[in-house]
């Protein structure tokens, strides 16, 4: 017998009621109904995009996380900070079908849905905000689902995440992933290493971490040559926390401090072809201690 049980509490709620009433549209909690679907922005608005986001109806990002806000502050949960905001779009699932059959690649269609949405288009517009436990000032990155001991079939021990999910007429969900008990503190003040180590790690370990940069031939059923090129683009070196774990420990770890750098992958193909990944996850995460090489996946 395999242990897959996912550790870490999870707390959920979920109000479809309200979403479905904000979009006008009829909801029966005892059949399936499935008269919206959600398509979530890939494009992340940090802090500093807040007040700019335009709005919908006079709502908007900032009146969305100022509600989430309000709402962790009436259960009292103060060690949870703001990191970024989602747009979230709501769309009939006759719409939803026609853009994937209209379009090759979903993901640009949901970007245009976005970039040159119109109101006739939308059931509504909303936000999802996602918070990151902060300790003394300092944030615990996470952007990882879980970490496993071996591999996806084995023990795993979910990341911490909150988030919370607004319409203009309030919030329709909140769920919250494996929360932190933080119980000792083993060292006050690390002394972290200068970032030009860190940089000179990165340079080594970067395309060690990240090769084949070409990828073998493969034979097509096509005809067509599928040799594959990765192309990586760092845009920014983020020094935070991370929750680490002892090898064969989903139960306990340690928060230390890390440098995660963050950019997008390029993909180009045979035929000229390109594909750019969004930079979702940490490219490379680097203890800021040591210098070693973190796999958020493996946990350490």
């Amino acid at each position: 017998m395999i242990d897959t049980a996912s550790r870490g509490a999870h707390l959920r709620y979920h109000d479809p009621g309200l979403l479905y009433r904000f979009c006008g549209i009829e909801y029966d909690p005892f059949t399936f109904s499935d008269g919206i679907v959600n398509i979530t922005s890939s494009n992340k608005l940090y802090a500093a995009q807040w007040p700019s986001d335009a709005a919908l109806n006079g709502f908007n990002a900032a009146i969305a996380l100022r509600t989430a806000e309000d709402f962790l502050k009436a259960v009292n949960v103060d060690c949870m900070k703001p990191v970024y905001i989602q747009p979230e779009a709501y769309i009939t699932p006759e719409l939803h079908e026609s853009m994937i059959f209209a379009s090759s690649d979903p993901e640009q269609a949901y970007a245009g849905l976005f970039a040159h949405r119109r109101d006739d288009d939308l059931l509504g517009m909303g936000y999802i905000i996602s918070f990151f436990r902060e300790v003394n000032g300092v944030i615990v990155t996470t952007d990882e689902g879980s970490s496993y001991v071996d591999d996806a079939w084995g023990k795993q021990w979910r990341y911490e995440r909150l988030s919370i999910s607004v319409c203009a007429d309030g919030i329709y969900s909140v769920e919250w992933f494996s929360p932190h008990e933080i119980t000792d503190v083993f060292t006050e003040d690390s002394a972290l290493l200068p970032f030009s180590d860190i940089a000179n790690v990165f340079k080594l370990m970067f395309r060690v971490t990240h090769e084949p940069q070409d990828d073998p031939v493969k034979p097509r059923t096509d005809g067509l040559d599928s040799r594959v090129r990765h192309d990586y683009t760092i845009e920014r070196a983020v020094l935070s926390l991370r929750r680490i774990m002892e090898r064969d420990n989903v139960e306990s770890g340690l928060l230390i401090p890390v440098w995660d750098f963050y950019g997008y992958e390029t993909i180009t193909y045979a035929d000229g072809q390109t594909l750019t990944m969004p930079d979702v996850y940490s490219l490379l995460t680097i203890n800021a201690v040591d210098g070693s090489i973190i796999d958020v996946k493996k946990g350490y």
